[in-house]
């Protein structure tokens, strides 16, 4: 979803979108489109530690997973028309594994805490 305000800021077209043309006023939007979204990711990142259980690991591994989509998208040059960002198997393993290994150590810290 590109908003029409920001495409029109850009000077990305109509025609260009519908065609799928990587320009380079589609590179400067999806650029900002992407710095954008890092920012709400990483500021939702900042507030799992207040949810509760494993909803911690559920909102985790979305922004983690969101942050690496982006990482993609920069390492394309922005141009998500040739080549579609995704998580490979590796890269949901390790989301996995890190979310829940981060989990329990909030979790063992916690417990550390109310033991005191």
């Amino acid at each position: 979803y590109l908003p029409r305000e920001d495409r029109e800021r850009f000077g990305y077209r109509d025609e260009d979108l519908h065609a799928r043309r990587a320009t380079p006023q589609f590179r400067r939007l999806m650029r900002f489109e992407v710095d954008r979204a890092q920012r709400f990711l990483e500021d939702g990142l900042a507030l799992v530690a207040r949810l509760p259980g494993r909803l911690q690991v559920d909102i985790e591994m979305f922004a983690r997973g969101g942050l690496r989509i982006l990482e993609r998208i920069r390492a394309n040059q922005y141009d998500v028309w040739a080549e579609r960002p995704v998580l490979t198997r590796a890269d949901r393993i390790g989301l996995l594994a890190g979310g829940l290994f981060r989990w329990l150590g909030r979790a063992a810290g916690a417990r550390m805490v109310s033991v005191r």
